[in-house]
């Protein structure tokens, strides 16, 4: 066994020198990644306060979300040639189903490079190969601030300030793996999906200070102040005045102002015009920045909103995992084979086992599988595998429905069609090898079966320490095993068929004779 400590060294000493950094500021949203509700500025150059909390929980929510679902699929190792598809747990392999490294599960290294995927549209992982070949480690890396340079050999070197180089060329094993998310031409650097948040963000951020600079012109007051006579315009705005400094704001609230005049009266807004701008454009960059990630709005609780992703609970989800979650499992799927089972076993596969079936409901799902097993459009192992269980042993009993085919009756069906066709076809002068391929029959099984002409001589093997026979015993004969399936040809005519001809009689007659000689009886008796 190998000693723990003795791995890690050599991870440690085929890292080049490439340290993993620990940073505590959660990277989230801005053009570095870092996120501040109260002093961080976007794209825009806009600082994100506690306005745009919501929008904020929009890409927290959406990106946790797919991180999450995405970690909980069963990620498996499979021989490419499998039909049974079994997983394996190779030792050269164990990172990709024990742990990933010292601070990471499996499932915890995929959430965090589902992550790195929808916040930075790029996942970096540094591959830590053992002096052996095998996979020691796989440590993330942070993509916010990295530098990719494009060698001669068409390699590329990956620079991180602070950590290390790390280069990948062509036809050796690579020391690091990256998965794009979107990636334009000529382009190194794959598109960042949290920049175009964060200029979402600092869009709505920009519409907040807008509405509140019109509220602050006056173009919409926060309550009207009346009189049942005309007032001059400076008393008004003394009135005025004084309202704003004694009741403007959240803190002034509940505080008496004495008002002169004649018959006056204030009429307040609950909501002024700008809080009502703010509000539903608040909401409406909650659902588009969902929508950025393709996250239906049923997912997020979002029930009274109508939606063209489905009509019903399982169609939202097989929406999620077909337009959110499927993208994001394929391009990991297709990094992990190209960049490390390649270089161990070619023919391994990693996959993630996840089928739309699973995400309706489960009376849904169960007679959508038992109509396709009554079919034959599907098989008991398919089932097992959408239900994420082994499969059926030899010696475990299986129940069948009556009113259900089994595997066996569907086989019988199928050959007696198969013999109808070929018996059909042979009676029409078609040749057995000829009828046997339009039938579906292997011409072998055909003569195993005796269904075309054949004689097999069966001799005994003589064993020269076997007694001799008896000299009375007949000799062993070849045992004629031919069967002739030639019939005679059936003709149809409407002219009627001649009666069959009359028996031939053998009849004896006698006759005998009276005294004179004449005839007296004549006796027939038939042979």
């Amino acid at each position: 066994m190998t000693d723990p400590m003795t791995s890690l060294r050599r991870i440690a000493a085929n890292r080049k020198g490439f340290s993993i950094a620990s940073d505590r500021n959660i990277a989230f949203s801005g053009e570095l990644g870092e996120i501040d509700m109260t002093t961080s500025a976007t794209l825009s150059g806009a600082n994100i306060s506690e306005k745009t909390a919501l929008r904020i929980a929009a890409v927290w929510i959406a990106n946790t979300l797919i991180a999450d679902e995405v970690s909980s699929l069963v990620f498996k190792l499979i021989e490419r040639d499998d039909k049974k598809r079994l997983p394996v747990q190779p030792e050269s392999l164990r990172p990709l189903w024990d742990m990933a490294n010292p601070d990471q599960a499996t499932n915890e290294w995929i959430a965090t490079s589902s992550l790195s995927l929808t916040l930075w549209g790029d996942s970096l992982t540094q591959l830590g190969w053992l002096s052996n070949g095998s996979l020691g480690r796989m440590w993330p890396i942070d993509p916010s601030n990295v530098q990719r340079t494009r060698l001669d050999d068409q390699g590329i070197r990956l620079t991180v300030p602070g950590q290390g180089v790390l280069e990948n060329h062509p036809g050796a094993r690579p020391e690091f793996m990256s998965i794009p998310l979107f990636r334009l031409p000529g382009q190194l650097t794959p598109m960042s999906p949290v920049k175009y948040a964060a200029e979402l963000l600092g869009l709505g951020a920009s519409y907040d200070r807008m509405a509140a600079l019109l509220a602050g012109r006056g173009f919409n007051p926060a309550a009207i102040l009346t009189f049942g006579a005309g007032i001059e315009d400076d008393v008004a705005e003394k009135f005025s005045a004084r309202l704003t400094r004694l009741h403007g704001g959240a803190s002034n609230r509940g505080k008496v102002a004495v008002i002169g005049g004649t018959d006056p009266k204030l009429q307040p807004f609950s909501m002024s015009l700008a809080d009502a701008q703010f509000m539903a454009q608040n909401d409406r960059v909650f659902s588009l920045t969902m929508a950025l990630w393709r996250v239906p709005p049923t997912v997020v609780g979002m029930v009274d909103k109508p939606s063209t992703w489905g009509t019903g609970v399982a169609e939202f989800a097989r929406g999620l995992e077909r337009f959110t979650l499927r993208p994001i499992v394929q391009r990991l799927q297709t990094g992990v084979e190209t960049y490390i089972t390649k270089w161990v076993d070619p023919g391994l596969q990693w996959r993630g086992r996840f089928d739309s079936l699973l995400s309706a409901a489960p009376k849904d799902r169960a007679e959508i599988q038992r109509l396709n097993l009554a079919n034959g459009m599907t098989s008991e192992e398919r089932v097992l595998a959408q239900n994420d269980e082994p499969p059926f042993d030899e010696e475990e009993t299986r129940y069948s429905p009556l009113s259900q085919a089994t595997v066996v009756d569907r086989n019988l069906a199928r050959l007696r069609q198969q013999a109808e066709v070929y018996g059909t076809l042979i009676r029409s002068g078609v040749t057995p090898d000829a009828a046997a391929a339009v039938a579906g029959f292997d011409p072998e099984t055909l003569v195993s079966l005796g269904l075309r002409p054949v004689t097999l001589a069966v001799n005994p093997v003589e064993d020269p320490d076997a007694p001799p026979p008896p000299p009375d015993s007949p000799k062993s004969q070849p045992i004629d095993l031919t069967v002739n399936v030639d019939l005679p040809a059936v003709s149809i005519t409407n002219e009627a068929q001649p009666a069959p001809e009359a028996a031939v009689r053998k009849v004896r007659k006698q006759i005998k004779r009276d005294t004179e000689g004449n005839i007296a009886e004549i006796v027939e008796t038939e042979e």
